[in-house]
């Protein structure tokens, strides 16, 4: 009987616990709002953490970094990362799993959790902030 009362339990707690996971918004790299870094303005994802300075160079650390795993990274563009991604990053390597952190970083990529912001020209820039303001 006490057995039959802890599947039980555990089946209702499995119950609930999947369906808050599912109602939980997830991070969408598409859902982008307009920054501007040193004067310039950039799309990144609303939900992201960005760098405050573009890369200065093609030779950049975070450039090679990048197209390393795949991204399309160059000079004057900014890198951005998901809130998410960079908290769990944060955590393992508070918590001493450096290996776990660095896989956490190296799987963003795959899962669109990372990227790099191209500026946006004068034109590009005046059609997202009229699409902006027109919401």
């Amino acid at each position: 009987m006490e057995r039959l009362k802890f599947i039980g339990v555990f089946s209702l707690a499995l119950v609930l616990f999947t369906g808050c996971a599912d109602d939980q918004p997830s991070f969408n790299s598409n859902n982008k709002g307009i920054v501007f870094v040193e004067g310039k303005s950039y799309r990144v994802p609303l939900e992201a953490n960005y760098s405050t300075q573009p890369f200065k160079s093609s030779n950049d650390k975070g450039v090679l970094k990048g197209r390393q795993a795949g991204l399309d990274c160059r000079k004057g563009d900014i890198s951005w990362i998901s809130s998410d991604m960079q908290m769990a990053a944060q955590e393992a390597a508070a918590k001493g799993d450096i290996n776990l952190a660095s896989s956490i970083i190296m799987a963003a990529p795959r899962k669109g959790q990372i990227g790099c912001a191209h500026p946006l020209s004068k034109k590009e820039y005046e059609y997202y902030r009229e699409k902006q303001t027109n919401k």
